[in-house]
C-alpha cells in the first residue's frame, strides 16, 4: 500500500468512518473517582502495524497489541488498535468531524457527551442531579446508533 506523502485530515476520516468506532464507557469507582467516571474513547483496529504507526505518530495516539487466533477461513489474526480518550479523543473528533459521513452520528453523540461533562460536570463543584443519568442516556443512545448501523434491532 502507498500511504499518502502528507496525511490529510479528510484521508484520515475517511479511514476511521471504515475502520474507526466511538464509545463512551463507564468505569467503577475507584479511590479517586467515588462515583465512577464515563470517558470517551476513540479507536481504529488494523491489522496492518505500521499504518496504525503511521496513524498514531500523526495524531499523537496510544497503541495497544491485540492478540487473537487466526481464523482460517478469515485473514484476521492479531490487531493493532491505535486509540485516543478524553482530550486526545476530543481533539480527533474535532479535527475528523467534517469530513465524517458514516460515522457523524456517532461523533454529535460524543460532542454532546463532552458538552455535559466538561461544562456541565467535570469542572463544577456541584454536578447537576441528573449528571450521571444524561451521560447514561448519551452513552445508549450511541450503543443505539451502533446496532441500528450493524443492522441489529434494538429491544
Amino acid at each position: 500500500m502507498n500511504y499518502p506523502r502528507v496525511m490529510d485530515y479528510s484521508w484520515l476520516a475517511g479511514f476511521f468512518d471504515g475502520e474507526g468506532s466511538v464509545g463512551i464507557y463507564y468505569r467503577k469507582p475507584r479511590k479517586h473517582s467515588p462515583n465512577g467516571e464515563y470517558f470517551l474513547r476513540c479507536q481504529i483496529t488494523q491489522n496492518n502495524e505500521p499504518i496504525i504507526k503511521w496513524i498514531a505518530d500523526f495524531t499523537d495516539g496510544n497503541i495497544h497489541y491485540q492478540p487473537r487466533p487466526k481464523n482460517p477461513t478469515t485473514s484476521f489474526g492479531d490487531a493493532f488498535v491505535v486509540y485516543w480518550t478524553h482530550r486526545k479523543a476530543e481533539k480527533l473528533l474535532k479535527t475528523i468531524a467534517p469530513y465524517c459521513i458514516h460515522k457523524s452520528e456517532e461523533i454529535n453523540l460524543a460532542f454532546e457527551f463532552l458538552d455535559i461533562k466538561v461544562h456541565r460536570g467535570i469542572f463544577s463543584r456541584n454536578l447537576p442531579d441528573n449528571y450521571f443519568e444524561s451521560l447514561e442516556t448519551i452513552k445508549n443512545k450511541l450503543h443505539d446508533v451502533k446496532k441500528i448501523r450493524n443492522g441489529e434491532r434494538i429491544k
